[in-house]
């Protein structure tokens, strides 16, 4: 496998700078793990009490513990109790991540779908962990957060990281005797839901010199000529037209997007094939 180093492929690619940043929960995140924990504590403790499960501490209990708990309850008395609550907690599990690392409205959405769905259809051990009056508080809380345009911190930082890019880039131009010949920067936002997409394209509606627009998949209205429409515009790259193109995985590969000099995921995928595909789109 070559990579960016190999003597025949350098000279054919632009440096990359590869930049992880590290975001700390801000306080209203770790308000809502908190309650998301408290829902969780039923079910993950009588796992542990059947010893399925290393920890009963909800916020330090992995996915990949639970999954593996679903095969040691076959062939148990309680069995159907037990996997209940393996459901039910890889449900809440995944609303974790959501809140961790998607931002606030992705996760209200996923445990409105949750709860939705223990309402209409649920199992009994669904319906008494997702319809409990911890839930109720949770979701009331994480309601509050989105109506109140509370944000995760990784936001804050995105906005930074794209405020700077930018302003950097208008100082080069300035300072650039062949100006006209430069290319307009533009830059690329990967989140992995569409709720994120929408999200990230409102927070940087009021940004000077930020002009975003989402490129999703075929979905919600979406059609192809539209985002033919949006691709256009970002290539064009025109003093209206989009300069920050927020995409789902749609924008990952395949596509036509032109010169971007600044990629920004906003999640952590656990492919790394996508991850690369994504830093591909630069450099």
């Amino acid at each position: 496998i070559r990579s960016d180093d190999d003597s025949d492929v350098a000279p054919y690619v632009r440096g990359r700078k590869t930049e992880v940043v590290r975001v700390s929960h801000g306080g209203v995140a770790q308000r809502l793990r908190q309650l998301l924990a408290a829902v969780m504590r039923g079910p993950l403790g009588r796992l542990c009490a059947a010893g399925l499960v290393s920890t009963g501490d909800p916020l330090r209990v992995s996915r990949a513990e639970v999954n593996n708990a679903r095969q040691a309850c076959h062939g148990r008395p309680d069995a159907v109790t037990l996997l209940g609550d393996v459901g039910v907690l890889m449900a809440l599990l995944h609303m974790h991540v959501m809140l961790c690392s998607h931002g606030f409205a992705c996760f209200l959405d996923s445990l409105r779908r949750a709860r939705k769905e223990a309402r209409d259809s649920g199992s009994a051990a669904r319906r008494g962990v997702l319809l409990s009056r911890d839930a109720d508080v949770l979701e009331a809380e994480a309601e509050r957060a989105v109506r109140d345009r509370r944000r995760h911190p990784k936001h804050d930082h995105m906005e930074r990281i794209l405020t700077e890019y930018f302003r950097a880039s208008a100082v080069a131009s300035d300072t650039h005797k062949e100006k006209e010949q430069r290319a307009a920067p533009r830059a690329l936002v990967f989140a992995q839901y569409r709720d994120s997409v929408d999200e990230i394209v409102a927070q940087l509606a009021p940004v000077r010199d930020v002009r975003a627009a989402a490129f999703v998949g075929q979905d919600r209205g979406v059609t192809a000529r539209a985002q033919v429409e949006v691709l256009e515009a970002f290539r064009r790259g025109g003093e209206t037209d989009p300069n920050v193109l927020v995409a789902t995985s749609v924008g990952e590969e395949g596509l036509d997007i032109g010169e971007v000099d600044l990629v920004v995921s906003f999640d952590a995928l656990s492919s790394p094939t996508r991850m690369i595909q994504r830093m591909g789109r630069t450099g």
